[in-house]
């Protein structure tokens, strides 16, 4: 944090109105004022908490620095690009033994644009997605990249 400048930041669709969390940089999560209390403990579990300022108010950028090796590598598939190298990932698997204790995290193939969280029973005091719903929290999309229950074991 010894360099960080606290950006001033907006809203580009001035007819949209700001939810609990913003939308700044895909490799980040933006959280309002308000709900820091609330999620603070998840913030500081996955990573360095940055201020920024939106509409007058500082709300905190989770820098999210909990980055683990958790990709089942044999049973995740790539797109291949031209040259034989992977480009993206088509479909994901994890290794459930090396999820991190941080239910936010990165994975070092998808760590400059992908912020994840996993789920494991649904209890919001340890799961950041279940926290977010039980609280009606806005302005966060989850989408399902893996399930252990669906995948080929």
């Amino acid at each position: 944090m010894t360099n960080w400048q606290p950006p001033f930041v907006y809203l580009l669709d001035s007819h949209c109105e700001a939810g609990d969390f913003l939308h700044y940089d895909p490799g980040a999560l933006v959280a309002s004022s308000e709900i820091m209390g609330e999620i603070r403990g998840f913030f500081e579990r996955a990573g360095e908490l940055l201020p920024l300022w939106f509409d007058g108010d500082e709300c905190i950028l989770l820098n999210v620095t909990v980055c683990v090796d958790a990709l089942d590598h044999p049973k995740t598939e790539w797109l291949v690009g031209d040259d034989g190298g992977n480009v993206e990932i088509k479909r994901f698997a994890f290794d459930h033994d090396r999820l991190a204790e941080s239910s936010i995290f990165k994975i070092p193939e998808t760590c400059r644009g992908s912020v994840l969280t996993w789920e494991r029973d649904g209890a919001p005091e340890r799961e950041f997605k279940a926290f977010v719903e039980q609280h009606g929290l806005t302005g966060l999309l989850f989408e399902e990249l893996w399930d252990s229950e669906k995948s080929d074991s």
